[in-house]
């Protein structure tokens, strides 16, 4: 085998791996959604320690679209915050699906030429006294910002309800992504 044969193996080695985390990342959601919705979901919890920690979670897991990113020509970029706590606790195969989403749907709907995805993730201070007498130390707050196609202000609020897909062709999704999103938050 020569080595152009080798590599182009390892790159559909890595693809298929890639295509099987993010269908199991899918199906952990949709299960998700279904527990959210009859009220049985629980979370569970696991410490991820400071900046780096989160960094390196997000950016393993952004793995998965690699090779969406690179076949449509999309910048894929992680930004976070400068002020993280030393540890926090996070359900992170909740956080993980909601970001699933976020992303998947920024890929679908990108444009055709000069496309990015910029992911911010930064932690507001909570000042709220009661809040910081049982522990909190601050929110997490996750922005996920494309310049895709866009959807109409009024349109936005329902994407958000189950099979209210924007797009009536079955190619875009059938409106279940985002409001697995609005379900485990």
């Amino acid at each position: 085998m020569s080595e152009e044969e080798a590599e182009e193996m390892q790159l559909s080695v890595a693809t298929v791996w890639a295509s099987c985390r993010k269908q199991l990342y899918m199906t952990n959601s949709q299960l998700s959604h279904f527990h959210a919705e009859k009220g049985t979901l629980v979370s569970k919890f696991s410490q991820v320690k400071s900046r780096n920690g989160m960094l390196t979670l997000v950016r393993d897991f952004l793995h998965i679209f690699q090779f969406s990113v690179k076949k449509n020509n999309i910048s894929l970029k992680v930004n976070l915050a400068d002020y993280f706590p030393r540890t926090m606790f996070l359900d992170t195969q909740r956080y993980l699906e909601i970001l699933l989403h976020l992303v998947v749907n920024a890929i679908k709907f990108a444009r055709k030429v000069n496309s990015y995805i910029h992911i911010m993730i930064s932690c507001e201070k909570i000042t709220d006294e009661e809040m910081l007498k049982q522990g909190w130390v601050c929110f997490m707050k996750t922005e996920v910002f494309d310049n895709g196609v866009g959807i109409e202000k009024d349109k936005q609020e329902k994407l958000f309800y189950t099979f209210k897909a924007e797009q009536k062709d079955m190619t875009h999704g059938v409106g279940i992504g985002l409001s697995t999103v609005r379900a485990v938050t």
